[in-house]
């Protein structure tokens, strides 16, 4: 095998499904390939590297220390096959374009980012985003192991290889039906126990709130809800009032089908990191999305 001998990359993608199922036939179903095309897929990759890759008779049985080396390795060439393609279109075209995938807790997927990438593909169509809900370690471990391109997280990473941006900060209101302000502890709280699940958002979201950054003031619950968006509707509905960060209920708040009812006993704000990999080069689609969402 000459250093310049490349590998298919489709055999890779192949080799990869096969090692998670462990199953040549449903393999060969979830790629839509023929057994044939699969097993000349594998037996060309071992065939490549001169190895054994897997060990199987009429079933796939296990890797082989050879198997399970290439298959940590996949994700890495994949990657670094994926960005080479989209530097070389993004050189072609003249413009940034191609998948940008984002990883956050869900409520910063929905509230905080979408008026920021409205501008990022009303200039640049070409570019894709791609947001993922996922917890603050799940969020910074994938951009570490570059399965995201940017995470935005409720803390600095503490992971090495890794590039942060200390993004705004984002207070947390009481908000209800629109009326006169009221003391805070005459209200009911419409908790949001998602929150509490998810622990990347701060305790004061969850029905422990005023046992945290306020000093141990308790509150009444009139309900608990999975969803943020339904804690928003039920505040609406007058059914209670409920502590929320202020880039989920500010639209609400200029359509003045919100307000602020009441005032913490004590302030809080929760401050956005974003991070993303160490490069030499970033792709350019990624750069103008970290650009977009507040990155300079």
């Amino acid at each position: 095998m000459e250093a310049w001998d490349l590998v298919n990359p489709e055999w890779l993608r192949y080799f990869q499904v096969v090692a998670e199922t462990r199953s040549l036939a449903a393999a060969s179903k979830q790629l839509h390939v023929t057994p044939q095309a699969l097993s000349h897929a594998l037996q060309g990759l071992e065939d490549h590297y001169r190895q054994t890759l897997l060990d199987r008779g009429h079933r796939v049985r296990g890797l082989t220390p050879a198997g399970e080396a290439l298959l940590q390795e996949i994700p890495r060439i994949l990657d670094s096959l994926e960005s080479a393609e989209r530097r070389l279109a993004e050189i072609r075209s003249g413009e940034p374009e191609g998948e940008v995938s984002l990883g956050s807790v869900s409520y910063i997927n929905h509230y905080y980012l979408p008026d920021k990438l409205a501008g990022l593909v009303q200039r640049y169509p070409k570019i894709v985003p791609r947001l993922q809900a996922l917890r603050a370690p799940e969020a910074e471990r994938a951009v570490a192991m570059g399965e995201i391109d940017i995470a935005i997280l409720t803390s600095p990473p503490t992971r090495s290889g890794l590039r942060w941006h200390e993004g705004p900060r984002n207070p947390y209101l009481i908000v209800g039906r629109p009326g006169p302000e009221r003391p805070w502890d005459e209200l009911g709280y419409i908790v949001p126990v998602f929150h509490e699940a998810e622990r990347d958002v701060s305790s004061c979201a969850s029905e422990q709130a005023l046992d945290g950054p306020w000093g141990g003031f308790k509150r009444r619950v009139v309900a608990r809800i999975d969803l943020l968006e339904t804690s928003l509707s039920l505040c609406e509905a007058g059914i209670g009032a409920a502590f929320l960060p202020e880039c989920a209920v500010r639209q609400r708040l200029d359509k003045g089908t919100l307000a602020v009812v009441a005032r913490a006993p004590v302030e809080y704000s929760e401050e956005l990191f974003i991070a993303w990999r160490e490069a030499s080069h970033l792709p350019a689609a990624v750069s103008a999305t970290l650009r977009a969402i507040g990155v300079r």
